[in-house]
């Protein structure tokens, strides 16, 4: 997912929807952040985002 924040951040994702699980990462070149879901054609929505880091 492409974001605005800047590489290096940690941000926690919440889950708001579904059956997933919190988690945090850390944002990549380009404001990328990648995750994937531990089954197939899982759907959750995630409030997004908490940052943890400056």
């Amino acid at each position: 997912m492409k974001t605005w924040l800047t590489e290096g951040k940690t941000i926690k994702f919440t889950p708001i929807v579904g059956h997933g699980a919190p988690f945090t990462a850390k944002v990549g070149k380009n404001g990328a952040v990648t995750f994937g879901l531990p089954e197939k054609k899982q759907v959750c929505a995630f409030c997004l985002f908490s940052k943890l880091n400056q």
